[in-house]
């Protein structure tokens, strides 16, 4: 598992929920979809969410919101970010790999499907943050 950063700010999903003005079944919706990917206290095994974690789901509801997008449009636009070009995936990797084909879910979400090890890379691996960047 991750360790948080004692320099970055970790919130509670209840805490988390209170900042954005939002009930922890949403956030909880947000996790299971695969639209954000909250840290998991080793411990506890509960959901720690960052500032960056917090800024996602601002856009996620600004996408859905003033776009009037749905959670399956969402999946969609963050499944066509090319994973496999950020992490210089060798091509016999690839063509193993469900995730270039995949037009509907994103990378990290397939990642889940069998890899729970592999979310925590996910989380680092540049796909997600950059698709986690401020929507304006």
């Amino acid at each position: 598992m991750v360790n948080p950063s004692e320099e970055q700010a970790f919130y509670s999903i209840t805490i988390a929920a209170q900042k954005l003005g939002i009930s922890t079944h949403t956030l909880r919706r947000y996790e299971k979809k695969g639209l954000i990917i909250p840290l998991r206290d080793e411990v506890s095994g509960r959901s720690l969410f960052s500032d960056r974690d917090l800024t996602s789901v601002r856009n996620i509801r600004k996408l859905i919101h003033r776009e009037g997008l749905n959670i399956a449009s969402i999946q969609r636009l963050l499944a066509v970010i090319p994973c496999w070009k950020i992490k210089d995936c060798p091509e016999t990797k690839r063509l193993k790999c469900p995730a270039p084909t995949n037009k509907i879910r994103p990378c990290w979400l397939i990642a889940q499907d069998g890899h729970a090890q592999e979310i925590n890379k996910c989380r680092v691996c540049g796909v997600y943050p950059i698709s986690q960047k401020r929507v304006s």
